[in-house]
């Protein structure tokens, strides 16, 4: 089991979540960094900035 079968088996089970099921179809909007040095280099938004706003308008009402 190597380390590109576990990250294909990840990407298969983000594109089935997604409901996307081939690479083309994914966006960058469908994924992000789980750290801030990735979101900083690669420009892909901070798993914790993803729903800020709207978790923000969900607990402000």
């Amino acid at each position: 089991y190597t380390y590109f079968q576990r990250l294909a088996q990840g990407m298969r089970q983000l594109m089935t979540g997604n409901r996307k099921f081939a690479l083309s179809y994914i966006e960058r909007g469908d994924i992000a960094a789980l750290t801030k040095e990735a979101s900083d280099v690669s420009g892909i938004p901070y798993i914790m900035d993803v729903d800020r706003d709207e978790v923000e308008g969900i607990l402000n009402s």
